[in-house]
């Protein structure tokens, strides 16, 4: 939902601090990444990774379970 309104992005921040707080600490992380996204989709700026892999679907199987990514760039 939050998605599909304009100009919003998404970005993820387990990486920077504590899993279990939804507030981390390292907060110029979190901005640079936010700007990053805001760079490439807001302002069109060619060149920058602003996004890691998204998750789009997942199929359930006995043998095995198959995931649908949409995406595949790395974030640093």
């Amino acid at each position: 939902m939050a998605l599909s309104l304009p100009n919003t992005g998404m970005v993820v921040t387990t990486d920077i601090g504590d899993v279990e707080d939804i507030h981390p600490l390292n907060k110029m992380d979190v901005g640079k990444r936010l700007a990053l996204w805001a760079l490439a989709k807001n302002y069109k700026k060619e060149g920058l990774v602003y996004s890691g892999p998204l998750y789009k679907s997942m199929k359930i199987d006995p043998l095995e379970n198959l995931y649908n990514i949409s995406s595949y760039t790395f974030i640093p």
